[in-house]
Order: structure tokens, then sequence, then C-alpha cells
């Protein structure tokens, strides 16, 4: 028995050491769904492995109960939900402590994401994440990790000041609290931001995990749709003008060159300190699962 484990782990090795840098930083990704529709459902359970994470989006138009019926059936199919809660589209903070106590007793949620939302005017009393943490209203549901954005090519509302300001008082709130926290950063269509962005969070001392967010395959017309909603300007131009690009300007095929890049040289710090890859699906998770599989495969 000892040998046939002796073999077993030396054969793991060999295969870990041929693996490609691009497999290796897709060897626990998680990726993002919507949470309207059930279709997605089956191909996610298909394509991924048990207890993967798949994040659900919270749109201006998505509802409580479409999120947690999605956060349902994604536990049932033995992936682990991790849903996206707008805090602006809280009407009461009754409405926020009712959403996540329902998360977590009727699917088994106990990570989530915190995000401000994408509208201008709140529709309660919370305007931004801080508002929130500063309730420390997780804890009690058994919410015990919480992830918060980051913008690598900032935001085009926010001086990068304030966004490092508040980046710095939301870690704090969650440290206080006792709740374990990761980041994920805004998408971009370059590895140079990216790079930049994790050295210089490590050196004002952000340990936290980090997801580097990255587009999945999608057209260039939701690509760019988003890429101005989000103010990613600077490398969504460089995916404009990169070489060869011109001829599939209708579809972005996915975060090929930017993995490869990313695995040159192990970035600052790719997938250290338990980071990982979290992949945007615009809508597409079965297809981008289907071509992170690929990738992964070499």
């Amino acid at each position: 028995m000892g040998l046939m484990a002796g073999a077993f782990n030396a054969a793991r090795s060999g295969a870990a050491a041929t693996r490609s840098p691009v497999a290796a930083l897709l060897a626990s990704y998680s990726v993002e769904a919507t949470a309207r529709g059930v279709s997605e459902v089956s191909a996610l359970r298909d394509g991924l492995p048990p207890g993967a994470e798949v994040f659900i989006a919270n749109l201006p138009h998505d509802v409580p109960d479409e999120t947690v019926a999605r956060a349902v059936e994604l536990a049932r199919a033995g992936l682990e939900p991790v849903p996206h809660i707008g805090v602006r589209y809280c009407e009461s903070a009754a409405a926020l402590d009712g959403l996540i106590a329902r998360l977590a007793a009727e699917a088994g949620v106990h990570r989530i994401l915190l995000i401000a939302g994408d509208i201008d005017r709140p529709r309660g009393p919370f305007a931004s994440t801080i508002d929130v943490l500063r309730l420390a209203p997780f804890a009690r549901h058994g919410i015990d990790t919480v992830g918060i954005g980051a913008y690598p090519e900032g935001h085009p509302r926010i001086d990068d000041a304030t966004l490092d300001a508040a980046l710095r008082t939301k870690l704090d709130l969650l440290g206080a609290a006792g709740t374990f926290t990761f980041i994920v950063t805004q998408f971009c269509f370059e590895a140079v931001p990216i790079r930049r962005w994790i050295a210089a969070a490590r050196r004002r001392g952000v340990t936290a995990p980090i997801r580097i967010g990255l587009a999945g395959p999608a057209s260039m017309a939701t690509l760019a749709r988003y890429a101005h909603r989000c103010g990613i300007g600077a490398s969504a131009r460089a995916l404009i003008a990169r070489p060869g690009t011109v001829s599939r300007l209708m579809r972005h095929p996915g975060p090929d060159s930017i993995l490869r890049d990313l695995a040159a040289d192990g970035g600052p710090d790719p997938l250290r300190g338990g980071s990982r890859i979290h992949l945007f699906s615009f809508g597409g998770a079965e297809r981008t699962v289907a071509w992170a599989r690929k990738a992964a495969g070499g």
C-alpha cells in the first residue's frame, strides 16, 4: 500500500512538473454566472470540479428571489455559490439582512462578494460597501468570508488615493469583525496593470488573497460596453491595437495572452497567498468554462 501511494504521489508530482504555466494558473479558478435562468447550471456542474466557486452577478434589474434561487441550484449541483450583493440595490437594512439570511439558510452560502452596485442613486441607506461593513451583518448568519473589489486601472469617477484609502478601510473593518477577506480585481486586457497593482498593494501591507479578474471569451461589442462602463480604457485600447486583432474584432477568444504574460515570470505573486484567477463571463459562463478547460489542457 505504501509503495502504491508513493508511486501515485510521484506520478502526480511528475504531472505537476510538466503542467504548462497557463494550466497552472487555471488549476483552481472561479467563474461568474448570472442570477437569471437555469440553463447554465448543468453545464457548470459538468465543466467544473465539485466544490468550485461560481460567483453570482448582481445587476440593477435582478431581484433577491433570483439570486437566492440561483444559489440554491448551484449548491444542489455540488458547486460553491458566491453571490454578489450590490448594497445600493438594498432598500433598507432589514432587506439586506433578510437577503443574507435567506442565502445562508436556503443555499448554505458562507462566502459573498460585496459590491457597491451599478447605479448612481442608492435605493436605500447604503451608498458604499463601507456603510454595510460598519454594520457587520454577516457573522450572525454564518457568512465567514467577504470579498471586496479593486481596480488595477483605476476607477472612472474615483481617484487612486481615495480608492487606496477605501480599500484599507474595508480591510480594517473586516479584520476587526474577524471576517476572512479576499480581493477581486476588475478585469483588464493586459498583464502590466495587474502586476503593477498587486506589487503596490503588497508594498502597502495588503496581505489578503487576490482573485485576478480576467475577461472570458465574449463579443468585442460586449467587452467594449463593459470596459466603457467600468472605465477600463488603456488595456481595452491595447487589446484592439494588438497584432492580429483586427481580423477578429467581432470576438475576444479569451485571456490566453494575459495568462501567458502573467505566467512568464510568475507575475508579482499571482498565485501566492491563496490568490487565484477569476473569470468574468458576461452572461456566458458555459462558454467561459469550456474555454478554461481547453486552455488548462494546453
